[in-house]
Parts: C-alpha cells; structure tokens; sequence
C-alpha cells in the first residue's frame, strides 16, 4: 500500500504514487496553477495542475495530473525544453513511497541533544567517600584540581625557596610565569588552576614559583620591590610562600 505526501510545507519534491502525476520544478514565482495547465495542455491534456504555496508565496515547484490516456513517458520528453515565465521548467515523474518508508523532510524530527548530567549526579559520580549521610563537611571530588588540595599547617613556616604570585590575569600560564622569573634560577613555576565540568581548566589568578636556593628567593623579591611588574594592567603580588602540607 502507498500514501501520498501533500504537505506544502515540505521544501522538497513531494512523492506521489500516481502514475498519471509528474513533479514539475524551477518554476518562477510568478506561474499560477492556471498558467501550468495552460502551457501543459499544449502537449497533452491535463486534468489537474497546482502550484505548492506556502501562505501566498509560490515555492517555485509544482504538480500536473493528465488525463489516464495520455502517455506520461511520452508528455514528459515532449515538455523538458519548456520555459514558463522565463525559466526552463525540469520536470519528471512523480515517485512513488511505501507507507512504512521515511519521507525526507527538513520537518523531521531531529536527534535529541544529549543531555548535561546535573551537578548533584556529576558530585555523586566523583564523590571520593560514599554517601552515607554521615558527611557534614564539604566534599572533595576526583579531578576537582590539577594538583593535590594544599592545606596551611597552624604552626607552618615561611618556606626558604618558594614565593607566592597573586593577581595573575586568568591567561597567564606556567610558561608565562616560568619567563617572568628567566633571570634567576628556578626549579618550577605553576600557575594554580580548577578543572571545569567540561573538562577543561581555568586559572585561579594565583600561582608558586620555586627557586633553587634560599639567595634566589631573597634576590627575585627584592628586585620585584624595586621594581613591581604588571601584567595586562594588574600589578602582580610577591610574597614568600608557608610551606604547605599536601592532602592527599
């Protein structure tokens, strides 16, 4: 069994399963159903003709059904040349489509978008400790940070080799921070970042650098006393670090 597909919405060739009925396309805007069987009853009779709209505007195709004793075949390698409206008109069968194929349209329903995991799931997910309801503080999350969570001690000391940068713009990176230092000798500059949900990083506006003695730390700190350095117009922050305790 067939069906037929009339929707004028559909911008493509409608498929028919009427032997008699071609598809006619190019058509100017200005051809009316009037002007279509006029022009076809010049080579065969024509039963019915009809132009596609939509709202008041032609979609430039159309369909014409001819009498059941014309040769269609025939109608057709008689009318490939013709031109209405100043435009040569292409014309060819209509086809025809069982009635559990798929009409192609720009109507049809779209693949649904993936959908974003919600926070609590993402949270429950990554959860390092079940959830038990017998957490009361905040949790911690695999791959929350780049490096591990570090934690001041209450009796921590300054530390003799790393200073503390703050007020980094959010585009400095570690090689960023690595060339600001070039004049002394440093064994690591990072800049600190947190891991978004979508997996990529984002600068915490502060980083460590580490030198590799106590006299490279003193002379970078006092040389940026002297002579504070900006970064896109925010003046960075130096100061020696506490040693930190890393959580692992």
């Amino acid at each position: 069994m067939t069906s037929e597909v009339t929707s004028s919405q559909n911008a493509e060739a409608p498929i028919y399963n009427n032997d008699q009925k071609v598809f006619v396309g190019n058509l100017s805007f200005s051809t009316t159903d009037q002007t279509l069987t006029e022009e076809f009853n010049k080579v065969a009779k024509v039963k019915d003709a009809h132009v596609v709209t939509r709202g008041r505007r032609s979609l430039g195709y159309g369909f014409v059904v001819f009498e059941e004793d014309v040769n269609v075949d025939s109608a057709i390698n008689s009318l490939k040349s013709l031109t209405i409206g100043g435009r040569e008109i292409n014309i060819e069968a209509a086809r025809t489509i069982a009635k559990t194929e798929k009409v192609s349209s720009r109507f049809n329903a779209r693949p649904k978008k993936p959908v974003n995991k919600s926070k609590d799931a993402y949270f429950k997910e990554n959860s390092e400790e079940p959830d038990n309801g017998s957490r009361t503080g905040p949790r911690r999350f695999r791959g929350a940070s780049r490096f591990a969570r570090p934690q001041r001690r209450a009796d921590a000391a300054l530390s003799d080799t790393v200073i503390f940068v703050s007020n980094l713009p959010f585009s400095v990176k570690d090689e960023d921070l690595k060339e600001l230092f070039k004049d002394f000798k440093i064994a690591e500059a990072r800049v600190a970042v947190r891991t978004l949900f979508n997996k990529s990083t984002r600068s915490k506006g502060f980083g460590f650098v580490t030198f590799e003695s106590h006299e490279e730390q003193t002379r970078a700190l006092d040389n940026f006393a002297a002579n504070p350095i900006s970064i896109n117009d925010r003046q960075l922050t130096l100061k020696r670090s506490f040693e930190l305790l890393l959580v692992q």
